[in-house]
């Protein structure tokens, strides 16, 4: 017979199951889409601060973003960069 405590418990093991599972399937699509961007060869980009498609060189590297460069251009930083410095 089970008790409250071992019923929570299981249920909680399979709550972490299906989490798991989950991360797995996103992990393998995550995989799925750098391979299919990196084979694409992505040649431009829009920046998502001032909207304008330039060539992939003029976005610095990023490891943690999907297509491996960050989301704003070299010159939205480096204003973003000055007017930190000037506050």
């Amino acid at each position: 017979m089970d008790t409250p405590r071992s019923q929570i418990v299981r249920s909680l093991q399979m709550e972490l199951f299906e989490i798991e599972v989950q991360l797995s399937e996103f992990e393998a699509k995550r995989k799925q889409i750098k391979a299919e961007l990196a084979r694409r060869g992505a040649g431009t980009k829009v920046c998502r601060r001032c909207r304008t498609e330039m060539d992939i060189d003029q976005f610095y590297r990023d490891k943690q973003k999907l297509d491996g460069r960050t989301s704003w251009c070299h010159e939205c930083v480096k204003e973003k960069e000055r007017k930190k410095r000037a506050a």
